[in-house]
């Protein structure tokens, strides 16, 4: 089963499909410097077992899901776009915004 997917720098468009969320074991998601619009969906934070997250870099849009708490593992968090919406407390959904 996949464990790391690291497609930063590809050029890549449209929505973060929802289905990564099939992936159980993944544990480092790298989709940085990308095209990537839209929000981050919700169902991304099924995967349990992430420690690695970096979505910077991309056109990303809305706030970040209060679900990311639920990742007990997540270690590194990196989700710097200039279009997600400010939050109040970034502590504590621990991820580093930059807006």
């Amino acid at each position: 089963m996949l464990e790391d997917m690291q497609l930063n720098s590809n050029e890549i468009s449209g929505r973060i499909p929802t289905e990564i969320a099939h992936l159980s074991r993944l544990t480092n998601l790298q989709l940085n410097v990308n095209k990537l619009t839209g929000s981050i969906p919700t169902q991304l934070f099924q995967c349990t077992k992430l420690s690695n997250l970096n979505l910077e870099n991309n056109q990303l849009t809305g706030s970040i899901p209060t679900a990311i708490r639920n990742l007990d593992d997540l270690n590194t968090r990196k989700c710097r776009n200039k279009t997600l919406t400010e939050m109040k407390d970034l502590q504590m959904y621990r991820c580093d915004v930059m807006l």
